[in-house]
């Protein structure tokens, strides 16, 4: 939960630096507000199960099933590089 915590100055920034992009141009924004709304609403919630879940594997000791994620993510990071 705090490296969760210690993201949002980073992704703060970026918004601060890419919103006024964003909604640059004439006319309408070229994204949708209501896209931007959605978006944000769906990647906290997202974001607050998978913590809700990485906390409840770790407090049941059942944190070998976080192993084969493990597993198969660095496979797949390896095979990219």
């Amino acid at each position: 939960a705090f490296s969760f915590f210690l993201s949002i100055p980073a992704i703060l920034g970026a918004a601060v630096l890419k919103v006024p992009h964003i909604f640059a141009g004439e006319g309408e924004p070229q994204v949708p507000v209501m896209h931007l709304i959605l978006s944000f609403v769906t990647a906290f919630g997202v974001g607050l199960a998978a913590l809700g879940m990485l906390l409840w594997l770790a407090r049941s000791q059942k944190l070998s099933w976080f192993a084969p994620y493990c597993w198969a993510a660095g496979v797949v990071a390896i095979s990219m590089s």
